[in-house]
């Protein structure tokens, strides 16, 4: 009898753990399918894509040279969900730490939306000419 009950607690603590832990990953750096320009025709963003970079989240906040933030990565962390995936990309701004939390759909080339503006679909577009420079304004010198 003792036998059997310590039997299904390890079979119970070893099921919930391998629950608990599928369709779950994480990485310090954003996925190639993320990598990009996203894009709405939604106002008010519709002036405003951001863009994905390995190590980066680039939001455009305005139309001035200056006017965007170059967040640096910290982790990324993937759930695998019914019809598309959970991402959730920690990024910091001046030494705070925030959550971009996004469903992607693989469909039509791929698709963006939200956590918490599930209405607004973004998509992937060409990069424009201003945040090709921005980008290569960020990059390391070669050295």
């Amino acid at each position: 009898m003792v036998r059997e009950v310590l039997g299904f607690r390890a079979f119970f603590l070893i099921s919930a753990v391998l629950l608990l832990s599928f369709g779950c990953s994480s990485s310090s750096s954003a996925p190639q399918k993320l990598i990009g320009v996203w894009t709405t025709a939604q106002a008010p963003y519709s002036s405003r894509p951001f863009a994905i970079q390995r190590d980066h989240i680039l939001f455009i906040q305005g139309n001035g040279a200056d006017e965007f933030l170059l967040c640096p990565i910290a982790s990324v962390h993937k759930e695998e969900l019914e019809d598309r995936v959970l991402y959730s990309i920690e990024y910091t701004v001046d030494g705070s730490s925030y959550t971009l939390a996004l469903y992607y759909n693989p469909a039509n080339g791929g698709r963006i939306r939200f956590k918490n503006q599930p209405q607004i679909l973004w998509t992937i577009d060409a990069p424009t000419e201003r945040i090709k420079k921005i980008l290569a304004s960020s990059q390391p010198e070669p050295g």
